[in-house]
């Protein structure tokens, strides 16, 4: 891809891992799902920050508190971006980031709403893509 203030092409991989709460499968393909994302996300050495999704219509499930605690705990810079957000209207999407923030423990952490359909939420997820590839 060609960024912005980079003299030249920049290459990347964006990698699409399983889901680690609520999946319809069993519970040892979860465990096993698991520790393959936990390997992954430990040794690889061109990770640069983890796009971790969460449903903005819902408060954080305990497994999306446990997914940020850890990558918080390893030193795994995480984004947190709110899907489905042309589910809900704007005034329910500030107290819903809210709430993603309080349930995580953070406030000052950066939420970003996103709707796939309407496309909200891309330009600024491009350019959070953009900027690591400078660093």
């Amino acid at each position: 891809a060609k960024v912005p203030g980079a003299e030249e092409r920049q290459s990347f991989y964006l990698v699409d891992l399983p889901g680690y709460g609520y999946a319809k499968t069993g519970k040892e393909k979860r465990k096993l799902w698991s520790a393959f994302i936990e390997e992954y996300l430990k040794t690889s050495h061109e990770l640069q920050f983890v796009c971790q999704l969460i449903d903005i219509r819902h408060a954080p499930m305990a497994s999306d508190v446990d997914m940020f605690r850890w990558l918080v705990r390893e030193g795994i810079p995480v984004l947190i971006v709110a899907t489905k957000a042309d589910k809900i209207g704007k005034n329910a999407r500030e107290k819903q980031v809210q709430l993603i923030q309080k349930t995580l423990g953070v406030a000052e952490l950066s939420v970003l709403p996103y709707s796939s359909l309407k496309n909200e939420g891309r330009s600024e997820l491009l350019d959070v893509i953009g900027d690591s590839l400078l660093k």
